[in-house]
């Protein structure tokens, strides 16, 4: 019995198109192939095992149009054919056996076996890309690591050195108040020293000393105007220097969060390293999603995800605490400034007081102890020339409150741009 033998025929793309629109079957010199429409390989694999035009031995599914392609043989001009478990028909009472037959299935083996190796190399192509993905990945991490770094290094050296201006403007402040104590201190005595002076020599000379007592009484209260906005500098400077440790001590924290990152990823560097020196059947056992590894590493990642979720809530926490604490803080301040002012008002108008009260005792002691009206009109020219001192000293007084108003103003303003910035 004589075995027909398959000669290989072109099968172009205008037949296959031509048959996968058609639905039908095109038939050629040694086979015959024909298209049936389906959703997917699963499908196919079915249509071709319900298949009655032709024994379906080989299907593929072609995507782009979805159709199947069902053939009884392995046709080379067909790229991706797949072969699909078939049980074999009831053999013919006489033998087939022959030296060609096997030849033949020699040959459409050893096409399959070239299909899988095509396969493979198209594999491996993939993981080639993907491998390079990984790569470019690592690479990007590193560079975002080492920005990242740079940044909060130029941040940490800003606060550092804005902390020692602070220390040195707190100095000099310190400074400050200690010279102006030791000149309130030597005021003190010297408006004690004219007091004694005062009772021993009597109302005459109490009339010559006045307007130096106003002096130093102007004198003194200027200095203690002083001795008031030095405080509130101080004050006011004071609550900033925690508030910037309490700053420094998040970028700290947000440092170590980073280090740890670093960690992780170097982890993972090596992870992907070890997996790149993999062989063929520990890729496949890595590939796996169900085998023991993959599972705890999924776990592992879920409570890295978690831990990551509570530290960023903690920090948002953080945040809005140091938030609320220097509200409070300014609201402090301005309580405090408004409750000096009050006490400054106090004090002046005491003073005016007082200035009122002895003046009008000087007054009356000048009308009794003048011997005649030559002395009379004497007391009365030191009068003019003491009130017009007083007045002259007034206003230069007014003049240097206002510039010192301003300049607390502009210090104000600098202070608020730093916390901003």
């Amino acid at each position: 019995m004589g075995v027909a033998i398959l000669k290989p025929v072109v099968f172009n793309s205008a037949n296959i198109n031509g048959a996968e629109t058609a639905h039908c079957e095109s038939r050629v010199e040694g086979g015959t192939l024909i298209t049936r429409p389906g959703t997917s390989n699963s499908d196919c694999a079915r249509l071709c095992l319900m298949e009655t035009e032709i024994d379906c031995r080989y299907f593929k599914f072609k995507r782009s149009k979805s159709v199947c392609i069902l053939s009884p043989t392995l046709d080379v001009n067909v790229n991706g054919l797949m072969k699909i478990d078939k049980a074999e028909p009831a053999a013919n009472s006489e033998p087939a056996s022959t030296w060609l037959s096997q030849l033949q299935a020699r040959i459409l083996a050893l096409e399959q076996r070239n299909i899988d190796v095509k396969l493979l190399h198209k594999d491996i192509v993939d993981l080639k890309a993907e491998v390079m993905g990984l790569k470019n990945s690592r690479a990007l991490t590193h560079h975002l690591l080492r920005t990242t770094k740079e940044q909060e290094d130029q941040n940490i050296a800003a606060v550092d050195q804005k902390i020692e201006v602070l220390k040195a403007e707190s100095k000099r402040v310190e400074d400050a108040v200690m010279t102006l104590g030791d000149l309130e201190k030597t005021l003190g005595n010297k408006v004690r020293k004219t007091n004694e002076e005062q009772r021993q020599e009597g109302l005459t000379i109490a009339m010559m000393v006045g307007p130096e007592l106003k002096e130093f009484r102007v004198s003194q209260t200027t200095l203690g105007e002083a001795l008031g906005m030095l405080t509130k500098k101080m004050m006011k400077m004071a609550p900033l220097i925690p508030a910037l440790e309490r700053k420094f001590d998040t970028k700290l924290a947000v440092l170590v969060e980073l280090e740890k990152q670093a960690v992780n990823l170097k982890e993972q560097l090596v992870f992907l390293n070890n997996r790149l020196g993999y062989t063929e059947k520990e890729l496949k056992a890595a590939m796996d999603p169900m085998s023991k590894e993959n599972v705890e590493q999924r776990a592992m990642m879920t409570d890295l995800r978690k831990s990551v979720s509570t530290v960023e809530n903690e920090e948002k926490k953080l945040e809005e605490e140091v938030q609320e604490e220097e509200e409070e803080e300014e609201e402090e301040e301005e309580e405090e400034e408004e409750e000096e002012e009050e006490e400054e008002e106090e004090e002046e108008e005491e003073e005016e007081e007082e200035e009122e009260e002895e003046e009008g005792r000087g007054g009356g002691g000048g009308g009794g102890g003048g011997e005649g009206e030559g002395g009379g009109e004497g007391g009365e020219g030191e009068e003019g020339e003491g009130e017009g001192e007083g007045e002259g000293e007034g206003e230069e007084g007014e003049e240097e409150e206002e510039e010192e108003e301003e300049e607390e103003e502009e210090e104000e303003e600098e202070e608020e741009e730093e916390e901003e910035a």
